[in-house]
């Protein structure tokens, strides 16, 4: 009988920076989000929802669980990232797929999500300065049954905030790819439709390859771009993610996904022993607390070391306690 995942932590740090762009997104049980009539209003920094962040308790026999978890890191603004943070569990539970294919469901979410954020910020943000914003989106399904001893996880990564597995014996496997300009397939592709790359930056001013938001960037206003002799018409910036499904196995232990603001000073391998090694310490000294309060504190601990490194960025963190049974794992990248 498959135990799912023991409890997460979350951590959001404003950093260097003027203004906090990172959102979180944590729903431990899928079927508990209530159904929203209009997801256009959805996304307000004045009655933003807050979703329920409880373990799923009263699992009926052969239940399917899915727990839905992500970040997204803001740019231009918060907008773009609050607003797809908000509505991304509503139009999960919309798709055919919701329990039979997380990958399939994710993309069209996270698909779903972009078009309605352009309609959103059109009526309501038009004259905003965040109207251009932009968000990544690294967003993980954790889907697990009563019935069964596998639990399946599936990363959708649009971006380059990140996700990783790590292993009690302390090795970390990436459950994402970054997606920066400067990467050999991300470059040929927006070389290919005539965009530039000019110091790591898309057209000189972005600095990821695949986003929500970011419509100057996507038709019809990429466009604008074009110059004598180089027309530019398709999609710069693309919200297609990349898919990585795994079967989790009795080794592994915790999920961390952070923003580029964890990782532009920590490599995985340093998250790894950084996280372990916290988890070690605090089982420890803190036997009587619960799971729950040692990864919120593994993930408080994470974003203030980051901070401490010198990241100049947000810094925000979601680790989630994994409890598999054993079973065998299995690993793909769309």
């Amino acid at each position: 009988m498959s135990k799912g995942f023991d409890a997460f932590g979350t951590s959001e740090r404003i950093g260097k920076r003027a203004t906090m762009e990172d959102a979180l997104l944590t729903v431990a049980h899928l079927e508990k989000v209530k159904p929203c009539d209009n997801l256009l209003k959805l996304g307000s920094l004045n009655n933003p929802e807050v979703f329920d962040r409880s373990l799923p308790k009263d699992v009926k026999s052969n239940e399917k669980v899915v727990g839905i978890f992500g970040v997204f890191d803001g740019h231009g603004g918060s907008l773009a990232s609050e607003f797809c943070s908000q509505v991304l569990p509503h139009l999960l539970l919309q798709q055919e797929e919701k329990y039979s294919n997380q990958g399939v469901a994710l993309s069209n979410a996270l698909r779903t999500a972009d078009r309605l954020l352009a309609i959103y910020l059109d009526e309501q943000y038009a004259d905003s300065r965040e109207h251009g914003s932009g968000s990544t989106a690294c967003t993980v399904a954790i889907e697990y049954s009563t019935g069964s001893k596998e639990m399946k996880v599936t990363c959708a990564n649009i971006g380059d905030s990140r996700c990783i597995l790590l292993n009690k014996d302390g090795s970390a496997k990436p459950l994402s790819r970054d997606h920066r300009p400067l990467d050999v397939e991300e470059a040929s592709r927006i070389r290919k439709r005539n965009g530039v790359i000019n110091n790591g930056r898309v057209m000189s001013a972005l600095a990821v390859s695949r986003a929500l938001g970011d419509f100057a960037f996507k038709k019809p206003h990429v466009s604008a771009w074009s110059t004598p002799g180089n027309t530019v018409s398709e999609d710069l910036i693309i919200n297609t993610p990349d898919i990585t499904e795994y079967v989790v196995t009795s080794g592994d232990s915790i999920i961390v996904i952070a923003c580029d603001g964890i990782w532009d000073v920590f490599s995985n391998e340093e998250v790894a022993s950084y996280v372990l090694e916290k988890q070690q310490m605090l089982d420890e000294k803190l036997k009587t607390s619960s799971t729950a309060k040692k990864c919120e504190i593994i993930a408080e601990g994470l974003t203030d070391a980051a901070i401490k490194r010198g990241s100049a960025d947000n810094c925000s963190a979601i680790v989630i306690s994994l409890a598999p049974n054993s079973g065998s794992s299995a690993c793909t990248i769309s």
